[in-house]
C-alpha cells in the first residue's frame, strides 16, 4: 500500500510540476483522447495511445506504470503517461524515476501523436521539408520555368547526331561458352566520329 501512496504522490507532484508548455499541450491532448467523461480506458486508450506510433509493447509497459491504480488514466496519471511516451520516443529510458528526474517547470516532454499538432515551440520533430522539383530541374537544365510552373516558349538547342549514318550499324551474333548466342553492335568509324 505505501507504493501506491508513493506513486499517487509522485503522479501528482509531476502533475503540478508541468512548464508552461507542457500543461497548453497536455490539455489538447486530453481533450482530444478523452472525449467521455474523466477517465481514459479501454477502447479509446487503446485508440489515443496508438498515435504515438511506438510499439504495442511499450505501450504495454507505459499503461502498467501509469494506470498505478487499475482503473484507467485520470488527468495525472495522463500526465505520467505523456512524459514515458515522450521518453520511449527519444529513446529514453522509460520508467517513474525518469519522469520525476525530468520534470520541473522547464521540462520539455512534448510527445508526438498522428493527427495532432504539437506546440511549434517544442522539442517535437520538424515535418521534413519539401523539396521544389522544378527549381532543381531549372539548375540542372540551365533554363527557366514561369512563375506558372510552365515550360519555356523556347528549349535550349540540343544537337543530335544525324540519322543517316545510324543506318549503317551491324549487329553481328556472337556464340558464347554456354552456346547462347547474343549480339554485339559494332559502329562504323564514320558513325562513330559523328556522335
Amino acid at each position: 500500500m505505501e507504493n501506491l501512496v508513493q506513486d499517487g504522490q509522485a503522479f501528482s507532484r509531476t502533475a503540478q510540476s508541468l512548464s508552461n508548455v507542457e500543461k497548453e499541450y497536455y490539455t489538447v491532448l486530453w481533450q482530444s483522447a478523452c472525449v467521455q467523461g474523466d477517465i481514459l480506458r479501454g477502447k479509446a486508450a487503446f485508440d489515443f495511445l496508438s498515435k504515438s506510433q511506438l510499439p504495442r509493447e511499450i505501450l504495454k509497459r507505459i499503461w502498467d506504470i501509469a494506470d498505478w491504480q487499475k482503473r484507467g488514466l485520470a488527468w495525472e496519471e495522463f500526465v505520467v503517461t505523456l512524459k514515458l511516451i515522450s521518453a520511449a520516443q527519444k529513446k529514453q529510458l522509460v520508467s517513474l524515476e525518469r519522469v520525476l528526474e525530468t520534470s520541473g517547470p522547464t521540462s520539455r516532454d512534448l510527445p508526438t501523436f498522428d493527427g495532432i499538432a504539437a506546440p511549434p515551440d517544442g522539442e517535437a520533430p520538424e515535418a521534413p521539408q519539401k523539396r521544389d522539383v522544378f527549381a532543381e530541374f531549372e539548375a540542372l537544365a540551365g533554363i527557366q520555368v514561369g512563375a506558372t510552373g510552365a515550360a519555356p516558349d523556347v528549349l535550349p538547342e540540343v544537337s543530335h547526331p544525324p540519322a543517316e549514318p545510324l543506318q549503317n550499324l551491324v549487329e553481328e551474333p556472337v556464340n558464347d561458352i554456354g552456346g547462347t548466342t547474343s549480339f554485339v553492335t559494332q559502329v562504323p568509324d564514320s558513325v562513330a566520329s559523328q556522335v
